[in-house]
C-alpha cells in the first residue's frame, strides 16, 4: 500500500479461507453431540486475597436432576493451616456435610460425576474456579489453539480440561481427549468411532449474557431473577469463620437456583440445542436457524468450489468506523447501529441465499461496471437499489479509497479506509466501489465482477415460534427473518 504524502509501502493483509487437510469442513456433517446425564456438579472456590489468588476450599453439590445427593466442602489439604482445617473440619459437622481434600474432589466429583458419568458441571466463572483447582497448565492445542489446558491428575488417562476465551462474556470450555484410545482397535478396523467426550459445562454468567443481554455478578443475578436464595454479604474476605463459611456454602445453592432458572427460560425457546452450547445471544439465533429446519451452506453443497470461498473471504473487513469530524463540534442524528447489519441483511435480501439449496454465479463486468458508472447516493436511497448489490469486483486500486487491513502502528492490524494503490488485483464488494467513487468523484475501474443468485429454496424448511408464541410465529418460506424478528 502506497500513500500519496508518503511513498513509504507497507504490508496489507486479506482473509484467508483454509481446511484442514482429511477433516470434513463444518455443514457436511451431522453433530456428534453426546447428551448430558441426570447428573449435575454445582461447585464453587474461594481464594486468598493475595495477587496470586491460591485455591483455599470450596464447596459443592452433587444433584441427580432436581434432587441432591450429596453436598460437600473441599480444601487444600497441602497449603491450609492447621488451625483453619479443623474449623473446616468442624463446620462440616456441624451442617452434615461430606470432607474432601482438593485431589478427592478432582477425582470423586468433579471427573467422576463431570467425566465418567457424563453429567453437567455448572459454576459462575467457571474458568476461574477450574483454574484453581488444577494441578497445571499449559497452552491448549488444535482448535482450542490460543487457550489453556488444565491437568487435573497425574493419570496420563484422565481427561484435561480446555478452556478458551472468547469474549469477556464467554468462554469454550471441554474436556480433552485422554491419553486412553477412545475407540478400542476391533472397532477402528470395521470403521467404527466412538466420539470424544467433550463434557458439558454451563457457566451460569455466560447463560446469563446470552439470555439476557446483560453482564451480571451473581448478586446481581440472583437479584435480577429472584432466587429463593440470595447471594450474601460478608466483610470477611480473607479470615475463616462460620459465619464466612456460611456465605460461601450459600454461593453454591445460589449458583444452582441461577442455573434452574436460566434453564426454564431457555427451555421455553423449544429449541433443540442445549443449554451447555449456549454461548451469547448468537447462539440462540443460529438454534433457531436450525429449528427451522435450514441446512449449512455446505451440507446442501458439499463439493462446491472452495476458491470462490477464498475470494469472499478476502473481500470481507467487518465492522469499521471511521471519524470524519474528531473534536469538532457538529449537530448530529442519534442511530441505533445495532441494527445496522439486520438492515443491510434485509435490503440486500440475503435470507434468500441463507434458504436457499446452493447459489449460482454470474459474470457481469460489463453490467456492474456501466451501474457503478450511473449509480448516485440518491439512488442508495431507494431499497431497490440495495439488491444490485451482491456482487464481488476484482480491481487493481489506483489511488482509490478502500477498507485497509494493515498494521498502522507496526504490531497489529487494524483497518482503515484509505487511499489505496496495490501492485496485484484484490477483491472487493460492490458496494466498497460505490463508497470508493463518492469519495474520490472517479469509478474504480473493474477487472472482473461476479454476482451472486441464491438457488433453489431448501425443501423441509418450517416454521417456528419465537418462545413459543404464536404471535411470534416465523415462516422462513415467507418471512424474512431479520425483519420479522426485529
Amino acid at each position: 500500500m502506497t500513500r500519496p504524502d508518503d511513498p513509504l509501502r507497507i504490508p496489507i493483509a486479506i482473509r484467508a479461507y483454509t481446511e484442514s487437510p482429511n477433516k470434513e469442513p463444518v455443514g457436511t456433517l451431522a453433530s456428534a453431540d453426546i447428551t448430558a446425564s441426570p447428573w449435575t456438579v454445582v461447585f464453587d472456590t474461594e481464594t486468598a486475597i493475595d495477587a496470586a489468588q491460591r485455591f483455599r476450599f470450596g464447596f459443592y453439590q452433587i444433584r441427580y436432576r432436581d434432587c441432591l445427593r450429596e453436598e460437600g466442602i473441599f480444601y487444600d489439604d497441602n497449603t491450609i493451616p492447621a488451625d483453619e482445617e479443623m474449623q473446616i473440619r468442624d463446620f462440616a459437622r456441624s451442617r452434615n456435610l461430606a470432607l474432601l481434600t482438593v485431589a478427592e474432589f478432582r477425582t470423586d466429583v468433579f471427573l467422576k460425576y463431570g467425566y465418567t458419568r457424563g453429567g453437567t458441571i455448572v459454576g459462575f466463572n467457571l474458568p476461574f474456579d477450574i483454574s484453581r483447582i488444577a494441578i497445571r497448565h499449559s497452552p491448549a492445542r488444535r482448535s482450542m489453539r490460543g487457550g489453556f489446558s488444565f491437568e487435573l491428575t497425574r493419570n496420563a488417562d484422565d481427561p484435561r480440561v480446555r478452556i478458551k476465551h472468547l469474549s469477556p462474556k464467554s468462554a469454550i470450555i471441554d474436556f480433552a481427549k485422554p491419553g486412553e484410545q477412545d475407540t478400542p482397535r476391533g472397532m477402528r478396523k470395521r470403521g467404527f468411532r466412538v466420539p470424544v467426550n467433550r463434557g458439558h459445562f454451563v457457566d451460569c454468567k455466560t447463560t446469563a449474557a446470552a439470555l439476557l443481554s446483560r453482564r451480571f455478578s451473581l448478586r446481581s443475578l440472583s437479584a435480577c431473577l429472584g432466587t429463593p436464595t440470595q447471594k450474601h454479604n460478608t466483610d470477611e474476605h480473607g479470615s475463616l469463620s462460620a459465619d464466612y463459611l456460611d456465605y460461601a456454602r450459600a454461593d453454591t445453592q445460589v449458583t444452582w437456583e441461577c442455573y434452574i432458572n436460566l434453564h426454564g427460560r431457555y427451555a421455553a425457546h423449544h429449541l433443540s440445542r442445549p443449554i451447555d452450547r449456549l454461548l451469547s445471544e448468537a447462539s440462540i439465533g443460529k438454534a433457531y436457524i436450525q429449528a427451522m429446519g435450514i441446512k449449512p451452506f455446505l451440507g446442501c453443497n458439499p463439493q462446491f468450489p472452495r476458491k470462490y470461498f477464498g475470494e469472499i473471504f478476502s473481500a470481507f473487513y467487518g465492522g469499521r468506523a471511521e471519524v470524519r469530524n474528531r473534536r469538532v463540534i457538529r449537530e448530529v442524528t442519534y442511530c441505533d447501529f445495532k441494527s445496522m447489519y439486520p438492515t443491510v441483511n434485509s435490503l440486500m435480501g440475503l435470507w434468500e441465499f441463507v434458504i436457499a439449496d446452493g447459489l449460482v454465479i454470474e459474470e457481469t463486468t460489463a453490467k456492474t461496471q456501466a451501474f457503478l458508472a450511473k449509480v448516485t447516493l440518491t439512488d442508495l436511497q431507494r431499497p431497490e437499489c440495495w439488491k444490485k448489490l451482491c456482487t464481488l469486483v476484482r480491481i487493481t486500486p489506483d489511488e482509490d479509497i478502500f477498507p485497509v487491513r494493515a498494521a498502522y502502528n507496526g504490531l497489529t492490524n487494524t483497518i482503515g479506509l484509505n487511499r489505496l494503490t496495490a501492485p496485484s488485483p484484490l477483491w472487493l464488494t460492490l458496494a466498497d466501489c460505490i463508497v470508493s467513487k463518492l469519495l474520490t468523484g472517479r469509478c474504480p475501474r473493474i477487472e472482473k465482477a461476479q454476482t451472486y443468485h441464491p438457488g433453489p429454496r431448501q425443501s423441509e424448511l418450517a416454521a417456528i415460534r419465537i418462545l413459543g408464541k404464536s404471535d411470534f410465529t416465523i415462516d422462513p418460506n415467507t418471512d424474512d427473518f431479520f425483519t420479522r424478528l426485529i
